[in-house]
């Protein structure tokens, strides 16, 4: 079974099966039970497949009475003078996905001045002025951000580089690791060692390679083992992106079926680690037991799927561009909400391999 599109709920209809075979349950919804885990590179387990393996849970709502603080404060470091797209991405990607506050970090004026004008509601932190290892974690210690994103078009030069590092010197906050972050990092890690707050890395092909030290085979069962090792040696819950994206702690594993090749563009990868930023600082501020770091991943790329699925319906996936992604997040969200019920999570549980 070679990955494609997928069930997912911007329309469950599509592609359906002739009676009687792979397809609607009685309720209208699709039949998961009737797949085989192993076409998804999962282990055989007792219980038929569910729902729950393939669709996370929704985002957590905000109080009646929230302030932007309680949405979530997140903050880029990323983008450089000659990638300043991707911090542009990142950040409005994360505002779309509902976080209350974005800050972007800069090295370069340069980068400031490009993402100011292409997201005005994003602020600014100055990290110019960079010297001693300890400084990056001097002005840290002042901030209240509930989960960074760091790497998307950070570049690796020497002061990209020694971002990095001092990041991993810092006090452990909630992070998404991306590109040229997993890039440098392949070459570091031992700065990861024993990381102390919840780490999500996004590697696609190409970075994991990187990490790992070999090719990753294009194969669900390769990828989903893959995957698995990456978070078991990393100490991170890891996003494989491609068809069929694998999220996995190691302990648990799950496969995205939403998305198509519409999505191989330029800054789609920005974008999902924007939503995955917000979403995993909402899971900090509010998610509590029901949306922890884990069901944050699996919603950001779920999510970011069906932002371009609804892309691509549009526009044809030839046509897609990455920013094309951002105005269908916040419907593809609805999406999501409106078929659960955050009361009634008893319908399955993840898909562990």
């Amino acid at each position: 079974m070679s990955p494609g599109p997928g069930p997912h709920p911007l329309d469950p209809d599509e592609n359906a099966p002739e009676e009687g075979e792979v397809g609607e349950d009685e309720e209208g919804d699709f039949d998961y039970s009737q797949l085989d885990p192993l076409d998804f590179g999962l282990a055989p387990r007792a219980r038929p497949l569910t729902r729950g393996d393939f669709e996370p849970p929704p985002p957590p709502s905000l109080d009646a009475d929230a302030h932007k603080g309680e949405a979530g404060r997140l903050l880029c470091l990323c983008g450089s003078a000659d990638m300043p797209g991707a911090a542009s991405l990142v950040a409005k990607s994360a505002l779309r996905m509902g976080a209350g506050l974005v800050t972007v970090g800069y090295l370069d004026v340069a980068l400031r001045d490009a993402v100011a004008a292409q997201c005005v509601e994003a602020t600014f932190l100055d990290l110019t002025d960079l010297e001693a290892p300890g400084d990056l974690a001097q002005i840290l210690s002042g901030r209240a951000d509930h989960a960074v994103v760091l790497g998307p078009g950070l570049g690796q030069s020497p002061a990209a580089v020694s971002l990095v590092r001092d990041y991993f010197a810092c006090e452990a906050r909630p992070t998404v690791l991306d590109a040229d972050g997993l890039n440098i990092i392949s070459e570091h890690l031992d700065w990861l060692a024993d990381y102390g707050a919840p780490l999500i890395i996004t590697p696609h092909a190409g970075e994991a390679r990187r990490l790992l030290g070999r090719p990753v085979a294009n194969d669900p069962t390769e990828r989903s083992a893959s995957a698995r090792e990456l978070a078991a040696s990393v100490g991170a819950i890891c996003c494989l992106k491609g068809a069929w994206t694998v999220i996995s702690d190691s302990a648990n594993t799950n496969v995205n079926l939403t998305g198509n090749p519409g999505l191989a563009t330029a800054g789609s990868g920005d974008v999902l680690s924007g939503v995955i930023g917000a979403l995993l600082a909402a899971s900090v501020v509010r998610g509590g037991a029901f949306f922890p770091p884990f069901e944050a991943a699996r919603c950001g790329v779920f999510i970011h799927g069906i932002a371009g699925d609804m892309a691509s319906h549009e526009l044809g996936e030839l046509g897609v561009i990455a920013s094309d992604l951002l105005d269908a997040l916040p419907i593809a969200t609805s999406l999501v909400e409106g078929r659960y019920e955050q009361d009634d999570q008893d319908d399955g549980g993840s898909a562990q391999a």
